[in-house]
C-alpha cells in the first residue's frame, strides 16, 4: 500500500512541478494548454522512467538545510582565505572514500554535495568509492565525509553499517 501511496505522489508532485514549468514558459497562457498537456504527460512518465521515486524525510531535509548552508558558506570563506593568503600552506591528497550508501540517488547526491565541504572536490565515482580531491590532508576530511554520508542516509530515510575502521587512512 505504501509503494502505491508513494507512486501516486510522486505522479502528483512531478505533474505539478512540470504544469508549473510550462505556466511559466507559456505566461500563463490558457490557449497554450493542448500542448502543455502533452508536455506535462511526457515528462511526468519520462522523469518516473530516469528517476523512480525514493523516500525522502522531512525531518531529514530539515536538519540537512542548515549543514548544507553552514557548509557552503564556509566552504566559500575557506576558498577565498586560501586564494589571497600568501604562501599557501597545503598539503593536496587524492583519497578513494568507500561509500556505504546503495548506489542510486545517494550516490550521485554525495557526490555532489561533497564538493561543497570545505576543501574537499568529488574528483570521481568509481563503483561503491568516491575519488576526493582534499586540499589539505591535515584537516578531519575523513569525518566530514562521513558525516556528510550520515546526513544523506538521514535525508534519504536509509540505515548505514557501522564503518570500517581499517579503511580510515592515517
Amino acid at each position: 500500500m505504501q509503494n502505491v501511496t508513494q507512486t501516486t505522489f510522486s505522479i502528483i508532485i512531478r505533474a505539478s512541478l512540470f504544469s508549473g514549468i510550462w505556466w511559466l514558459l507559456t505566461d500563463g497562457n490558457l490557449t497554450a494548454w493542448w500542448l502543455g498537456g502533452l508536455f506535462v504527460l511526457t515528462s511526468t512518465l519520462l522523469s518516473r522512467r530516469l528517476l523512480p521515486p525514493s523516500s525522502w524525510s522531512l525531518t531529514g531535509w530539515l536538519r540537512f538545510l542548515p549543514y548544507f548552508i553552514f557548509h557552503s558558506v564556509s566552504s566559500s570563506f575557506d576558498v577565498a582565505y586560501r586564494a589571497l593568503r600568501p604562501g599557501l600552506n597545503l598539503a593536496p591528497v587524492l583519497i578513494r572514500y568507500p561509500m556505504r550508501l546503495p548506489a542510486g540517488t545517494s550516490h550521485i547526491f554525495m557526490t555532489s554535495i561533497t564538493s561543497l565541504l570545505p576543501g574537499t572536490l568529488a574528483a570521481d565515482l568509481d563503483g561503491s568509492c568516491l575519488i576526493v580531491h582534499v586540499l589539505d590532508g591535515r584537516t578531519p576530511y575523513w569525518q566530514s565525509l562521513q558525516l556528510l554520508e550520515s546526513h544523506i542516509a538521514r535525508l534519504t530515510n536509509l540505515a548505514l553499517p557501522t564503518p570500517d575502521k581499517q579503511k580510515i587512512p592515517t
